[in-house]
């Protein structure tokens, strides 16, 4: 799949004049396909449009944090100690 460059938008349910250029432009190029990322949220429109056009996929901030903690990609792995009972202590003697 190709991908065509495009502007972060930060705001809450994105579907926005520009993806709509974003989806033109895919068609227009005759680009194979196209991804669209924002770190917020796409609205149902955004979707429909996904779902009809076939060619482009839509990557909201949960599925871009999902994708970057599956293939470790701008993350950091810490290890976190976890207290567990000590039994012994607790033994009658």
């Amino acid at each position: 799949m190709e991908t065509l460059p495009s502007t972060s938008h930060k705001s809450i349910n994105s579907f926005t004049p520009h993806c709509d250029t974003f989806i033109g432009a895919v068609s227009r190029t005759q680009a194979r396909g196209g991804i669209l990322v924002t770190t917020s949220d796409f609205t149902e429109e955004g979707r429909q449009h996904e779902r009809e056009s076939k060619k482009i996929v839509l990557v909201n901030g949960k599925e871009l944090a999902r994708l970057m903690i599956k293939y470790g990609l701008g993350i950091k792995k810490k290890t976190r100690e976890v207290p567990e009972i000590d039994e012994d202590y607790f033994q009658v003697r």
